[in-house]
């Protein structure tokens, strides 16, 4: 990791541009979800639990005309509704993709190039068809291959952007307008309207 140069202590490292757990989301991409939801044709969702609020949120912004495929090791859900779920170790997946799309003449972008003859070499082929929407490959996990409607997947982990209470717990109040925008059940019930009142909330119920 890099050090400021223009700071004297020796640990003054340059932060990375990311978001860290915990960190609020910076608000451009709180704008080009509002934005980029109107244009997208595809949405892919590759090695993730969704349970962390507010990137999980980001497939309920979008139409569900727009296609929607889960790469991952397990299912999501069972609210989440993916129309393909190719369920495996996410390199295994992508590679069988990469190698399918190649024999249907796409070309692929040069950075791609590399993991794609690296795929050749060590991927397999081999895949388990268990419905017309669920595929397995190697490494996924078979203990999550089935997920009870009565399950509540909201193991939500989101802050109150009020009162700052991290993690909302029991019941997290969520803008239907903003994509990122909690309250905790207090300040829901007292302090509503210090956001636009044009903006109604879901209720979701959460397990810790």
């Amino acid at each position: 990791i890099p050090l400021c140069k223009e700071c004297s202590r020796s640990d003054a490292y340059i932060k990375p541009d990311i978001v860290f757990f915990g960190e609020s989301i910076p608000q451009h991409v709180n704008d080009a979800i509002q934005s980029d939801s109107k244009n997208v044709d595809l949405v892919v969702v590759i090695g993730s639990s969704l349970t962390v609020a507010p990137m999980k949120d980001i497939i309920t912004f979008v139409p569900k005309t727009v296609p929607q495929i889960l790469i991952n090791r397990e299912l999501v859900g069972p609210k989440l509704h993916f129309d393909f779920n190719l369920l495996g170790n996410c390199d295994e997946v992508v590679g069988y993709l990469c190698r399918s799309m190649e024999l249907l003449g796409i070309d692929f972008p040069q950075w791609m190039t590399e993991f794609l003859e690296k795929s050749k070499k060590n991927g397999s082929t081999q895949f388990e068809r268990l419905s017309d929407t669920t595929f397995t490959f190697e490494g996924y996990n078979e203990r999550n291959l089935e997920i009870s409607e009565d399950e509540d997947p909201c193991s939500d982990i989101a802050k109150c952007d009020i009162c700052g209470v991290d993690p909302i717990t029991t019941v997290r109040y969520k803008c239907a307008v903003c994509f990122d925008y909690d309250l905790c059940s207090f300040c829901y019930r007292n302090k509503r309207d210090q956001h636009p009142k044009s903006h109604e909330f879901s209720q979701i119920k959460v397990l810790l």
